[in-house]
């Protein structure tokens, strides 16, 4: 596996660990944030949340209003477009 894959797995590792510490709905850190807790680039921080979003579902997070990323399940009235 190349260097690279193994950084961007391992950090991916430690940004679902750090969101699993959040409470469901709270806020995520800003990607500044997350790129010292996961020891990454900002644009590595991107790719790994685009790959929780669209792999995790609920689960992984979801867009909320104006932009802001939110920790677990979203809001009950909306409904999940995939479904």
């Amino acid at each position: 596996m190349a260097r690279s894959d193994t950084r961007y797995r391992e950090a991916y590792n430690r940004l679902l660990d750090h969101c699993a510490t959040l409470t469901p709905g709270a806020d995520l850190p800003a990607e500044a944030a997350l790129s010292e807790i996961a020891g990454v680039s900002r644009t590595v921080v991107r790719r790994c949340l685009a790959r929780a979003g669209g792999a995790g579902g609920d689960r992984a997070g979801r867009e909320g209003q104006a932009g802001a990323a939110h920790a677990g399940p979203g809001r009950p009235d909306r409904r999940d477009p995939r479904r």
